[in-house]
């Protein structure tokens, strides 16, 4: 729970959706549930490295490390507001990260989404405007050389 003291983290969880899952629903459902609610505590700086990830927190005070794929970092960290922001993550995948350095093991709960558009912020819409814009397209391939 980082450097959140009781008091701190007592807010954070209040004011999360009543109907919303929570990270060890999604755990005991085999990885995969219909909806996580949650409030982003923190955006991790990682310049333009893919996935974005949040820290967020569920309505139990769980934490864990949310990885939007397809997404653009810098309009992420502007359509949210650290310690404000409420999510209701669609489409959910649970998994448990691992690293293991010479000696010591760490883990944390980790939930990926495939496309910003299944992250809904409460008051607000989807994050599918925080899509990033495809490298490569249909059309282009088209227009390569060798292309029909």
């Amino acid at each position: 729970k980082g450097d959140l003291k009781a008091k701190r983290l007592k807010e954070v969880t209040v004011g999360l959706p009543a109907d919303a899952g929570s990270l060890e629903q999604l755990r005991t459902a085999g990885g995969a549930a219909s909806t996580l609610g949650a409030r982003v505590v923190s955006v991790i700086d990682r310049k333009d490295d893919t996935p974005v990830i949040l820290i967020c927190c569920d309505a139990a005070g769980q934490f864990f490390a949310l990885s939007m794929y397809n997404a653009e970092q810098l309009k992420v960290a502007e359509a949210l507001v650290p310690l404000q922001s409420v999510v209701m993550i669609s489409k959910p995948h649970f998994r448990q990260v691992a690293v293991k350095d010479t000696e010591v093991e760490l883990s944390y709960p980790n939930v990926r989404v495939a496309h910003p558009g299944d992250v809904a912020v409460v008051g607000g819409s989807n994050l599918a405007a925080t899509a990033a814009k495809p490298a490569f397209t249909s059309e282009r391939a088209s227009q390569a050389p060798g292309g029909s």
